[in-house]
């Protein structure tokens, strides 16, 4: 499969059940560590990984009324898209919707932002 870029061709790398399972987990970590200061300016992001995440101290701040090591929206987007090319093998868009769509319904999403809210709303309005 190819990909065109900029009217040029590029070729991805190979996939392998490895490399995407490391992209993945690394998603959901760097989403888990930064929901914490998710929105917040940047000089409250630099002291918290100066303060805690440098100093080992990450467990010690989480995000009300949320420990630490939650994940957020971000997380949850990715494993609906999983689930949704497991069960259709393939890329559907209306499958990936209705999971979406199910995750705001029923309240289950975290730290959502508002874009993706409004997205999600459109989605449980049947606009696709």
């Amino acid at each position: 499969m190819a990909l065109q870029v900029c009217g040029k061709i590029n070729y991805p790398m190979e996939i392998n059940k490895e490399k995407f399972s490391g992209c993945l987990i690394g998603q959901c970590l760097g989403d888990a560590l930064g929901f914490p200061v998710e929105g917040y300016p940047p000089n409250v992001c630099r002291q918290y990984v100066n303060g805690f995440l440098k100093t080992k101290r990450a467990g010690e701040r989480g995000r009300a009324p949320f420990s630490f090591g939650q994940y957020t929206d971000d997380s949850q987007l990715a494993r609906a898209l999983l689930q949704s090319y497991v069960e259709s093998k393939k890329f559907d868009p209306a499958n990936y919707a209705s999971r979406i769509a199910a995750i705001f319904r029923d309240g289950r999403i975290v730290g959502r932002g508002r874009a993706t809210e409004e997205a999600a709303t459109r989605l449980i309005q049947g606009v696709p």
